[in-house]
């Protein structure tokens, strides 16, 4: 049912396209159009658009229509126009926006230009797996200088990249948003540092954290969730201790995908020959954050695995691949990023504080996040230097608190 619905509501804007007075409305007299269904995200609907304005000249551009009302295409727009202002990053150009249902379709909508190539997960040309040892070289080389260009763009603070308020053609650089009830994803009731008109400020990356945490605790208690609290609790101590253990010393932040080591999908390649290409183009920009520089530095093993899955899991990613061709990819993005970036990738203490800063940002939404947090706290604990105090998961405490109970009501059993 699910499924059938998404393709009428794509059916519905495809018909309303068709209409030539849909189509002027939304680009500048266009004599010829053709449509055509894209692959679309988990959060946008997209149509690709080739649009003929004479018999030599077309252009082809994606239209992107968000699938829920509480979608951020300002903050899309903006973070675009940032990366494609700020840094050499092949990203797509916005060509028109509309915030509004007051338009043809009904609907907001972004109009950008369609990055030419395929990605490199889904089946077809592009399927890294697919290339000759040749391009996949090239591709290690190119992401490697493409993550290390997105650190040349920074920020004293963490941030977010949003439009401005009284501009949405341009862009400001904000505090991030906490949502007091991360259960609920539509419409999210803001904390009052989310609301206030003075963002906090953070001297050091730790403060950040602290901060964050913090409001968490408070959002926690908003809806008496105890347990929620205790998890953020123990956050914030785990924060201190990194930064007691040298781990938060940068306090600059830099500009993050947080979602292109890990994903081949928002990598676009222009496949030129059977020995080279070139990266056209990076997708899926809407979470992209000022952020402290090891959260950027997420490794992308599916290089030298060949996997074109996303990756879940880092833990194994500095094994040496079994295969020459594997190992020589390995090589290759390794010299790209350099030595700095390659400690921030393999160092377990790191991948920790990575997915640290991910709590930061989103609190814990589902059981299974919880059961992650725990497998965390448990990782840290092996890391801690002696004489640090263990911090232990909020369930494994209250099962010893309980225990204690017992133990206490047995021996006051037997004294009577």
């Amino acid at each position: 049912m699910r499924h059938r619905l998404k393709r009428i509501l794509d059916d519905r804007i495809i018909n309303s396209l068709r209409g030539n007075r849909i189509m002027q409305s939304l680009l500048p007299l266009p004599q010829e159009f053709h449509i055509e269904r894209l692959r679309g995200g988990g959060f946008n609907r997209v149509i690709g658009i080739t649009v003929i304005h004479s018999t030599e000249e077309s252009e082809r551009v994606v239209l992107r229509v968000p699938r829920f009302f509480y979608s951020h295409i300002d903050r899309e727009v903006a973070i675009l126009r940032y990366v494609g202002m700020r840094t050499s990053i092949p990203v797509a150009e916005v060509k028109a926006f509309d915030l509004t249902r007051n338009n043809p379709l009904n609907q907001p909508y972004v109009i950008q230009s369609r990055i030419p190539g395929y990605d490199l997960q889904h089946s077809g040309p592009g399927l890294f797996s697919g290339l000759t040892h040749a391009q996949q070289c090239t591709v290690a080389k190119e992401l490697g200088r493409i993550l290390q260009t997105l650190q040349g763009a920074t920020n004293p603070a963490p941030r977010r990249i949003e439009a401005s308020d009284n501009d949405p053609q341009s862009f400001v650089v904000r505090p991030f948003e906490v949502n007091t009830n991360p259960f609920e994803s539509s419409n999210p009731d803001l904390d009052d540092m989310s609301l206030a008109s003075s963002p906090p400020a953070y001297e050091t990356t730790l403060d950040f954290f602290l901060s964050q945490f913090e409001r968490l605790k408070t959002a926690a208690l908003k809806h008496h969730d105890e347990l929620q609290w205790a998890y953020m609790d123990r956050f914030a101590d785990v924060a201190s201790q990194m930064k007691d253990l040298g781990i938060l010393r940068d306090n600059q932040h830099y500009l993050c995908h947080l979602d292109l080591a890990s994903a081949p999908r928002n990598i676009m390649v222009d496949i030129q020959t059977d020995s080279t290409l070139r990266i056209s183009g990076i997708l899926d920009w809407d979470d992209a954050v000022f952020a402290p520089k090891f959260v950027g530095c997420v490794p992308p093993f599916w290089l030298w695995t060949c996997a074109s899955e996303e990756a879940s899991d880092e833990k194994n990613a500095n094994e040496t691949p079994p295969g020459f061709e594997q190992q020589e990819l390995k090589q290759i993005f390794e010299k790209a990023v350099g030595q700095e970036f390659c400690n921030y990738m393999y160092n377990p203490q790191y991948r920790l504080a990575r997915k640290l800063f991910q709590w930061a940002l989103h609190g814990l939404n589902s059981s299974w996040a919880m059961e992650e947090a725990d497998d965390f706290l448990e990782e840290w604990s092996t890391m801690q230097i002696p004489g640090m105090p263990r911090i232990r998961p909020p369930l494994n405490d209250l099962e010893d608190d309980e225990a204690s109970s017992e133990e206490e009501l047995a021996q006051e059993s037997e004294d009577f």
